[in-house]
């Protein structure tokens, strides 16, 4: 959850929607195959080891600030791997938020053209 605060700030510190993401995110992980499942556990797992080697605390504990810095270091890991799990992670965590009605005004999107 944590990492989708730092992508999508409107969930920070709004607990309603957080709650309708986190449900939402849930059900969109649990249509992946099982396989996809796995990997994204482990790739959440690696990310917060990651956390606890570069920064000495899991990602969880981090402040704001290094949450942020850590996320956007991710992306230019010198894994290839790990850089497209995150960006999995990411189209998975902006597709949950963005991909509802409830979203669309936000982003000034009437919805799907109706025939």
């Amino acid at each position: 959850m944590y990492f989708a605060e730092i992508l999508i700030p409107d969930l920070k510190d709004n607990p309603d929607e957080s709650r309708k993401f986190l449900e939402h995110f849930i059900s969109y992980f649990k249509l992946q195959d099982l396989k996809i499942q796995k990997q994204l556990g482990l790739l959440i797992l690696v990310i917060n080891y990651l956390c606890v080697i570069y920064k000495g605390r899991t990602f969880n504990s981090c402040s704001d600030i290094q949450k942020e810095s850590y996320v956007k270091r991710l992306f230019y890991f010198p894994i290839p791997k790990l850089i497209s799990g995150v960006t999995g992670l990411r189209t998975l965590c902006l597709f949950t938020y963005y991909g509802h009605a409830d979203q669309w005004k936000k982003l000034k999107y009437d919805g799907p053209i109706k025939r």
